[in-house]
């Protein structure tokens, strides 16, 4: 255990990799915002450890015959932050907003529910009515994070949401308080002391946030025993230095979490399928998952954590450049002397620098002439909207936002989640699972 933890066993600091955009539940988008939200407000539901749906805001929940009516009960003992009780018209107010601003996680129940498929029976009851019968809705009730709608109402906006007051004020009933933020840099979260859920034995009373990419300040902090928990999203440079320090373990896991490579295919030269084929069999997915960034390699789009619905007759994919050379010339681009290609990567995360070099360097041997464009996660968000500005090749980490593998498909491959960082305008590849990256060779 560092010298700083054993002095301060109440506190914790923790280091991410990117930037807290958002506390609002309605608008976060990736893993680093749902780790605030998630610890700054509470749910109808949670998920345990095997994937299973448990009780959270909700105590219990029953769906009628039909499946198209879910009703929820709510624990009696549940408050907000500053004491209020959670009742079922709060819940109401959060979904009717998080549908309403139409950003962040509500994509996930435009198809299954509207504004007025959520009423309050009574303060202790919630029902939802459904569009029509859904398999997902349960494992989707995770990501409804219930608000303080009497402190939102006194802080209306002109959207009528609440809007400005929810992006600097935490106002749920999760166990820990927003004590501090400095955007950009870190985030000090407090217990909080009446959470309904109750704490494990000697809980943490503080958690600090801080934002850095750089590993030789990880590594450093880790030095003077002033870091206790750190992104996995280090090299294995910095990883296995970090395991080398006393008290410090670094636990190997299984997770749904995928590696994968997107691809544009709304942007020259990656149009052209015989080019995505080619950059699928150009990467050197071996050196990926055993040196640069190991992980468990994948065998498609859906990690292995989800034993019911994975084919296990999939075999990972191979490099082969011999027949990466015959897609590129079989594509409209043959004959073409430095094919021109632009490979993105987040800016500040060694591995994936290492990553691109790589795959720059069999791409180029075989006709492409690559360009890197290093980006901060901001703007790889940002620039993932358009086809003309998302690069033709970009690394990406996805993880199933609730427990179903129509979060991988969805998020990745609907039409309805066109525009996100998650699909892009992109055919995906992958190498891994549980960090991995994907080929379109193996998808179709």
């Amino acid at each position: 255990m560092p010298a700083a933890y054993a002095a301060h066993p109440e506190m914790a600091t923790m280091n991410l990799v990117q930037n807290i955009g958002t506390i609002d539940p309605a608008k976060m988008t990736d893993y680093t915002e749902y780790m605030a939200v998630v610890n700054l407000y509470d749910g109808l539901t949670n998920v345990g450890p095997n994937g299973e749906i448990l009780p959270r805001l909700a105590e219990s929940w029953a769906t009628s015959d039909d499946g198209k009516v879910v009703t929820f009960s709510l624990k009696k003992n549940a408050t907000f932050q500053d004491g209020t009780p959670v009742t079922a018209k709060d819940v109401v107010w959060s979904v009717k907003r998080l549908l309403a601003m139409k950003l962040g996680p509500s994509h996930f129940f435009s198809g299954t529910i509207t504004a007025n498929s959520v009423t309050a029976p009574d303060a202790g009851t919630v029902q939802f009515t459904l569009i029509n019968p859904s398999s997902t809705f349960l494992s989707t009730t995770p990501l409804l994070f219930v608000l303080n709608s009497t402190l939102a109402e006194k802080n209306q906006d002109k959207g009528g949401w609440a809007e400005s007051y929810v992006s600097d004020h935490a106002i749920g009933s999760g166990p820990y308080k927003l004590a501090g933020w400095q955007r950009g840099s870190s985030m000090m979260l407090e217990r909080f002391a009446g959470y309904q859920g109750g704490f494990p034995q000697h809980p943490l009373e503080k958690v600090r946030l801080l934002t850095t990419s750089d590993e030789s300040t990880v590594k450093a902090l880790a030095n003077k025993g002033e870091l206790q928990l750190t992104s996995v999203y280090q090299s294995e440079e910095t990883l296995s230095a970090l395991a080398k320090l006393p008290r410090y373990q670094i636990q190997n896991m299984s997770t749904g979490t995928g590696y994968y490579l997107k691809l544009n295919h709304q942007r020259a030269p990656t149009d052209d399928i015989n080019i995505r084929k080619a950059i699928a069999a150009a990467v050197d997915y071996d050196t990926i998952n055993t040196q640069l960034h190991p992980g468990d390699p994948a065998s498609g789009p859906l990690p292995r954590v989800f034993k019911g619905a994975y084919l296990d007759t999939l075999t990972p994919p191979k490099m082969d450049l011999a027949k990466a050379t015959e897609y590129v010339a079989k594509s409209r681009y043959a004959g073409q002397k430095n094919i021109p290609l632009v490979l993105g990567y987040v800016s500040g995360t060694q591995f994936e620098e290492e990553v691109a070099l790589l795959l720059q360097a069999s791409l180029e041997s075989i006709g492409f002439n690559v360009t890197l464009e290093p980006d901060p996660w901001s703007r790889v968000t940002e620039i993932a909207g358009k086809p003309t500005t998302t690069p033709n090749v970009n690394q990406i980490f996805f993880g199933p936002t609730y427990p179903s593998p129509d979060s991988v498909f969805y998020n990745q491959y609907s039409s309805r989640s066109a525009g996100s960082w998650a699909l892009m305008p992109s055919r995906i590849p992958w190498c891994r699972s549980d960090s991995g990256v994907s080929t379109e060779t193996v998808t179709s």
